[in-house]
């Protein structure tokens, strides 16, 4: 009877026996799988973080094209502004050469110094013989000393104009609000006049030692086109300064300065301000609109 194949002496193998795997790596034992709602659950929250995150990539998109959009219409209104503008300065400044050329030229003459010396009307009065042009204060306090300008209108035009002279007075001594009819190339005169007494000259030469300028005088030129659209002409003239000062050595006694000059730097002089003409232009007297500068 044969006998059965004994193993191999111990510490010795066979080429099969070295390569022949483990019994237990030849067992398949999977782990249980998951249930199918955990994975249908893991799969809607990569999807809904998946959405989250493309919305908020479009709503960067979408926020970011209207601001563009808003930028784009503020340039526009803006752009749309500056035209309006534009417009408007362009029509305001075609009317103004429309008014221009159909306002008749007016000519407005103020001397830059008063006429010297002053009028005196003496209070109490004096003789005829009595010619001292020295005050004495307080008893010549009253006298009252006037200050005159001639101012003459001319209309330069070939159209007849009607000016008015406000605070000023005609050739009849007439101080207040007069009407002159002027026809091309005619003129007329009226007169600045700054009367005060003894005592107010005084006052005033007390402000001037003080720095401040003191009082002015002053009177106006006006001229309106009768049209709708048109313009107003005013030129203002003012008188300012002192016509008297103190005899050095003597308290109480004032005399008028020698001349009105103002370049002396004394603090006794007088000056005219130059008329200059100022137009205001009008879009419609009657609606009260007028052409903004």
């Amino acid at each position: 009877m044969a006998q059965p194949p004994q193993p191999p002496p111990s510490g010795r193998s066979t080429t099969k026996e070295l390569i022949r795997p483990p019994p237990e790596a030849l067992r398949w034992d999977p782990q249980p799988v998951a249930d199918a709602s955990e994975w249908v659950a893991a799969v809607a929250a990569l999807s809904a973080a998946g959405v989250v995150g493309w919305q908020s990539i479009e709503t960067r998109r979408s926020a970011n094209a209207s601001e563009k959009a808003v930028d784009a219409a503020e340039r526009a209104v803006v752009a749309a502004n500056d035209g309006l503008e534009l417009s408007r300065r362009q029509v305001a400044e075609a009317v103004r050469a429309r008014i221009d050329a159909n306002m008749p030229q007016i000519t407005v003459l103020a001397p830059e110094y008063p006429v010297w010396p002053p009028s005196i009307r003496w209070e109490p009065a004096r003789s005829a013989e009595d010619d001292r042009a020295e005050f004495f204060l307080p008893q010549d306090a009253r006298t009252a000393i006037a200050v005159r300008a001639r101012v003459t209108i001319t209309n330069d035009s070939p159209t007849t104009v009607e000016v008015r002279a406000l605070r000023l007075v005609n050739r009849r001594g007439q101080v207040g609000d007069h009407h002159f009819t002027l026809r091309p190339g005619q003129q007329v005169n009226v007169w600045m006049i700054a009367a005060r007494s003894l005592d107010e000259w005084v006052a005033i030469f007390r402000q001037r030692e003080g720095g401040d300028p003191g009082p002015l005088t002053g009177g106006t030129v006006f001229y309106q086109d009768p049209a709708d659209t048109s313009g107003t002409d005013r030129w203002e003239i003012v008188v300012g300064g002192c016509p008297v000062e103190p005899v050095p050595g003597r308290d109480g006694s004032w005399r008028l300065i020698d001349r009105p000059d103002d370049k002396t730097g004394r603090v006794g002089a007088m000056r005219m301000a130059l008329a200059i003409r100022e137009r205001t232009y009008w879009l419609s007297k009657t609606r009260g609109e007028r052409l903004e500068p």
